[in-house]
């Protein structure tokens, strides 16, 4: 999808520059390759490429974390911030074997595009003052998650019979092995170190896990904090989703007020949270608290 070096990925409109043919003989071009290859599961012509697929999938996690490490350390860079979210967005893209460009809907077994707006239609009352434009802006993977699971149900009865191709249990369950992450209550306080004198910010979330199908995978939340304007990188954490049902994660995280303060904007200024699931694309979230 992005040819052989990454103009068309640093390029706005994805267009292609002039490629040196030299960089055909790159072995960093051929792990690009590679891995454009696994995400749109091309058929490798030969079992040379089979097995150096293997050997590059297997150090793609490893360079990851190595990456998240050096830029959750840069805090300095106002980069940073952005610069971590990305990396765990490549963690999802990797994870679920997709594209960018593929709705997080197909993530869900046995639907596309098509079937999916078919079942949200049956699941979101239509407006007298909505046009479909506007509906279908409202059909999103995180939209569908906070249903209740006898609504996605019932709803998936009322469709047409042969929209889809798999039995709904499949679909219900890959829906609802999704974690859904609900902020229920999120505080900042402020104080002042006595040994340093450091201006420190502490902010303390409550956020509720639920998780209704069974599996025995784990996926994690990465929590990543930020200055309002700039997206200053103020601190992040990593969380383990490893089990089922409906339950409590209290945690917090401590940063540089000062810096949130210089940075936070207007109204006495603000920090925005991300929360990020590793394996899971689409159910992203950011939250907006003052300080």
């Amino acid at each position: 999808m992005w040819g052989a070096d990454t103009s068309a990925v640093r390029s706005v409109d994805g267009s292609r520059g002039y490629i040196d043919s030299e960089v055909y003989g790159d072995s960093h071009t051929k792990g690009f390759l590679l891995i454009q290859a696994y995400l749109e599961r091309a058929k490798l012509p030969i079992s040379d490429y089979i097995n150096d697929s293997k050997t590059v999938m297997s150090s793609v996690p490893r360079l990851l974390a190595a990456m998240q490490s050096i830029a959750s350390k840069e805090e300095s860079s106002d980069g940073s911030f952005d610069v971590l979210c990305q990396l765990v967005r490549t963690k999802q893209i990797i994870s679920t074997r997709s594209t960018p460009k593929m709705s997080p809907c197909t993530q869900l077994v046995g639907v596309n595009d098509s079937t999916f707006h078919a079942l949200m239609e049956k699941l979101i009352a239509p407006k007298k003052d909505q046009n479909h434009n506007d509906k279908t802006k409202e059909n999103t993977l995180w939209k569908l998650r906070q249903f209740p699971r006898n609504n996605v149900a019932e709803a998936l009865k009322r469709c047409r019979k042969g929209t889809f191709k798999t039995s709904f249990h499949k679909i219900l369950g890959s829906l609802y092995v999704m974690p859904l992450i609900t902020l229920k209550e999120g505080k900042i306080y402020h104080e002042i170190e006595k040994t340093t004198g450091r201006s420190i910010g502490t902010m303390k979330l409550s956020l509720q896990v639920e998780r209704e199908a069974h599996t025995d995978d784990f996926t994690t939340l990465t929590l990543v904090l930020g200055s309002f304007e700039h997206k200053k990188l103020l601190a992040h954490i990593d969380l383990p989703i490893s089990k089922n049902g409906t339950w409590m994660i209290q945690t917090e995280l401590q940063f540089d007020w000062k810096i949130a303060n210089v940075d936070g904007g207007v109204d006495g200024g603000r920090v925005a949270l991300r929360l990020l699931l590793d394996s899971v694309r689409g159910l992203d979230s950011e939250i907006v608290f003052a300080l």
